[in-house]
């Protein structure tokens, strides 16, 4: 095995699954893993700690200072992870780093894939291993899988499947890639080589009364990361005010209505129908308001 270390970065269930499967490959001693703090409680150190799994929570810089004392082969695996690698440390020719990307690249690089992907209307998506290089999620791709994007997934649901499939891709390989018999393939190119950044929203995070129902429902549905609230609120604009979207529900109707209004507004929730189908929203006075 050309490793004589491995070091996994990232928060969730994934970096766990990731640490335990090399714990086939490696002494325990030699595994560990690592995480920026997100929230008070951290699912990631109760798992590792429950296998006996090296674990470090530290600030950005304090991983920096650890990855600069990095002196062995060691293999860096990037899961669910917020640290940017910098170019003095891709440069390490004793260090390789991967990374997990959930997406099928080139299409939508960068930050929150799954909420991109349902908000385009994409039937599908999927997930991408590949070798991290210089750019935002351009190296060379050692694994790639498509899930299809089902009528009814929001931004968690979708999220947790590509993280399942993500594990299960990281066993198939990775005995390969630590003996070092894998070189990854060139990325496909393509015209749909997108780039979100963490600060972009879909629709700066407002929804838009002009869209069809089927497009409301898209980004209501990109913008759900249920109780985690990774992109906050979805809000909505009425009468010159902004109300935030705290639930929102969408059904059929049996058979579409003629007449009346598409739209039917009561204190703290909003109907909208269309096409036999109807969506209801509970909304609660937001901050911003529309000047």
């Amino acid at each position: 095995m050309k490793f004589k270390k491995a070091l996994v970065m990232g928060t969730g269930r994934l970096p766990f699954q990731c640490a335990r499967r090399l714990g086939g490959f490696f002494d325990q001693a030699d595994i560990c893993v690592l995480e920026i703090k997100l929230t008070e409680v951290s699912v990631l150190e109760k798992l590792c700690m429950n296998h006996q799994i090296s674990y470090a929570c530290l600030s950005k810089t304090q991983i920096e200072e650890r990855l600069r004392g990095i002196s062995e082969p060691t293999l860096v695996v990037s899961a669910v992870n917020t640290y940017l690698f910098q170019p003095w440390f891709l440069q390490q020719e004793h260090i390789t780093t991967i990374n997990y990307h959930n997406a099928l690249l080139p299409r939508h690089r960068g930050r929150n894939a799954e909420s991109w992907a349902i908000f385009d209307g994409d039937e599908e998506t999927g997930i991408t291993w590949h070798f991290v290089d210089a750019g935002v999620d351009t190296g060379r791709v050692i694994d790639q899988r498509a899930v299809c994007i089902e009528p009814d997934m929001t931004a968690i649901s979708l999220l947790k499947r590509q993280n399942q499939m993500a594990a299960e891709a990281f066993d198939s390989f990775i005995g390969l890639l630590l003996e070092g018999e894998l070189r990854g393939s060139e990325q496909a190119r393509s015209k749909e080589n997108t780039l979100h950044y963490s600060q972009e929203l879909p629709n700066n995070g407002w929804l838009d009364m002009q869209w069809s129902l089927d497009k409301m429902s898209r980004f209501l549905r990109a913008m759900d990361y249920g109780a985690i609230m990774t992109l906050g609120h979805p809000m909505v604009a009425l009468a010159e005010q902004g109300y935030k979207i705290v639930r929102y529900e969408l059904a059929a109707e049996g058979q579409e209505r003629e007449t009346g209004p598409r739209e039917e507004l009561r204190p703290g929730q909003l109907t909208i129908r269309e096409g036999g189908k109807r969506l209801c929203l509970q909304l609660e006075p937001g901050e911003d308001t529309i000047s």
